[in-house]
């Protein structure tokens, strides 16, 4: 590592011995981060001489962004692989891409395989390289530390990014059954239950990162001192904010946190009374955390409540009333809410509303990119434009499928027992993404496909990445 002091300097840093030599100082009139590396690029570029590889933004809303690989003598496209985020910066070396996208960070991308892997975290503005050696970088992590002053340079050898490649999205496990889980890009958050019955917990797992950690405390709210008998029935995300239901007794709780500072706060306490109370779901997307609500005495028909952004994790009712909520779906800052009556409405974040759907016989929502995608008894996958409200497709599905469907880039997940479906919803046309050994749960992001299963009191997880699923699907992503 090299830390500067934000003094304007020219460094010729000797690696891996890292011996420091300063070319040339200047006066230091103000305390601004070491600028060391070239300016970004609007649509990132770049070639080693053997390829060229340049980032193409999506045409649609709901399809991916793509790095193209191509022969540089020749310009022949070779691969095009998807990926969910809009990189800033891009460079090339040996096969191997690096590039960053600002509150993402620093990944690298093999271009025979489109494997994706996470490999730090980086500042914005900063444009991180390649080369024989492997990836340099700047990262503010300790810009906070007193005896630390400045940004550090910071240098990941090459076969260390070549592991990172290898070990990315590789299956993972808990020590207990995974009783809930959800996704958010490359994000997951489990409730994993404890087999004594005295504290269940959330699990956070980057996927890309192939980083896990707990994010609960068994000295918490999650966990409160003589409670009933229950636990975590329900959990959402939402970038690195997590929410959560505890359930003990007729007592229920939304609780959340952060994954970067894992304090646990009491966002809304369900009235228990008879007559009280009842749960219609969690759901988070990006910056929004929401959660359902039904509220039976006061003779509302229900109510769904939206938690704020921010570090003051306060619950802030949006909607009262259309009927007893029974689940929620959230995308792209609007949230959905399917109600007991088969009605759908969808808000913005603020509450306002932007269109109510009446569903024939639904059993489960996913709202996506300006389509609300829609599971019904019949086990048909059914289209509906928000814009519209019209139902602009029907697909039938597997037979007796778990009430439960996501989508992502015009790609719906169902489960039915123990597999894993994928459905194309341009053509309907659907493929078996997995079979597990016991029955399975699936979630779908932009990264791809995210399934869990329990087997003998530990849960098991598993990713597919979208570049497999769009090859079976029959996409062209790779030539």
């Amino acid at each position: 590592m090299l830390y500067t002091d934000g003094c304007a300097r020219t460094f010729a840093w000797y690696v891996p011995s890292a011996r420091q030599r300063t070319a040339a100082d200047t006066e230091c009139a103000a305390a601004q981060p070491l600028s060391t590396f070239r300016p970004s690029l609007e649509t990132p570029v770049a070639t080693d001489g053997r390829y060229a590889v340049s980032s193409v933004r999506a045409d649609a809303p709901d399809e991916p962004n793509r790095i193209e690989v191509r022969l540089a003598r020749s310009g022949r496209l070779i691969h095009s692989w998807p990926l969910w985020m809009q990189p800033r910066t891009l460079d090339v070396d040996r096969g191997i891409a690096v590039l960053s996208a600002d509150l993402e960070g620093v990944y690298a991308l093999r271009l025979r395989d489109g494997r994706l892997a996470m490999i730090g975290a980086d500042r914005r503005d900063d444009t991180p390289l390649i080369g024989r050696i492997g990836v340099v970088y700047e990262d503010d992590l300790h810009r906070y530390n007193p005896d630390r002053r400045g940004w550090v340079l910071k240098v990941i050898p090459r076969t260390a990014v070549e592991a990172a490649l290898d070990a990315a999205g590789s299956p993972t496990s808990t020590a207990g059954p995974i009783r809930a889980f959800a996704a958010d890009g490359p994000r997951v958050a489990f409730a994993v239950g404890d087999a004594s019955g005295r504290c269940d917990r959330i699990v956070f797992w980057h996927v890309p990162w192939h980083f896990k950690s707990q994010i609960t405390s068994a000295t918490e709210a999650t966990c409160a001192p003589g409670h009933a008998q229950g636990g975590i029935e329900a959990v959402a995300i939402a970038n690195s904010r997590i929410e959560w239901v505890t359930r003990y007794g007729a007592s229920a709780t939304v609780l959340a946190a952060s994954t970067i500072a894992c304090r646990e706060w009491v966002v809304s306490r369900l009235r228990s009374a008879p007559g009280g109370d009842s749960f219609g779901g969690v759901a988070g997307d990006r910056a929004v955390l929401a959660f359902g609500v039904g509220r039976h005495e006061r003779e509302l028909r229900g109510a769904a409540s939206l938690v704020t952004v921010g570090d003051r994790w306060r619950a802030r009712t949006i909607a009262d009333g259309g009927g007893i909520p029974e689940a929620v779906s959230v995308d792209s800052g609007r949230i959905a809410t399917l109600r007991e009556d088969g009605v759908v409405d969808v808000r913005q974040s603020d509450g306002a509303l932007v269109r109510k759907i009446r569903l024939d016989s639904p059993t489960a929502i996913s709202l996506r990119a300006g389509r609300l995608v829609v599971l019904t008894v019949r086990d048909t996958v059914d289209v509906y434009s928000i814009d519209t409200g019209a139902r602009t497709g029907t697909w039938q599905a597997p037979a007796r499928l778990r009430p439960a469907i996501d989508a992502h880039y015009g790609i719906a997940v169902v489960t039915s027992r123990n597999t894993v479906y994928a459905v194309n919803l341009a053509n309907g046309r659907t493929i078996v993404v997995a079979r597990a050994p016991t029955p399975v749960r699936a979630a779908i992001e932009g990264p791809g496909i995210v399934y869990v299963f329990n087997v003998a009191g530990q849960g098991h997880a598993r990713f597919v990445p979208t570049r497999e699923i769009e090859r079976a699907l029959g996409y062209t992503s790779s030539r």
